[in-house]
């Protein structure tokens, strides 16, 4: 997976570079709201999308981009933006939210803060 190789608002140069690769792409930053989402997978612009609950406006949204991407057959996965501690359980709450297909980020439980890529199912 590559995250995001070009500017957040180069929908149409990620569909062309995404067509030229066999490695998928994920979006993060293009990702505002569902429209967004819809666009990049209409347009094949990536394999693979990053939702982050604070960028794309609260969890109303973060559904919806959720349920555009099951739709679509595409993997999510939920990376956070700088939450705190109390933060991180609301996020981890929409991690689970109906993902038995999606991935998920989650702060790694030694507290180091380290990201790591692990199955929900597991949790």
């Amino acid at each position: 997976m590559i995250e995001q190789p070009l500017w957040n608002d180069d929908i149409y140069y990620h569909a062309r570079l995404q067509r030229e690769l066999k490695t998928a792409i994920c979006l993060d930053e293009s990702i505002r709201h569902a429209r967004d989402a819809a666009a990049a997978l209409e347009t094949g612009a990536c394999r693979i999308v990053n939702v982050k609950v604070g960028r794309v406006g609260g969890f109303s949204e973060a559904r919806k981009v959720h349920d555009v991407c099951q739709d679509n057959n595409v993997p999510v996965w939920c990376g956070g933006m700088l939450e705190t501690g109390v933060g991180r359980p609301t996020i981890s709450r929409f991690r689970r939210f109906r993902i038995s297909d999606c991935l998920a980020m989650c702060p790694h439980r030694n507290g180091t803060g380290r990201k790591i890529l692990s199955n929900p199912r597991s949790w």
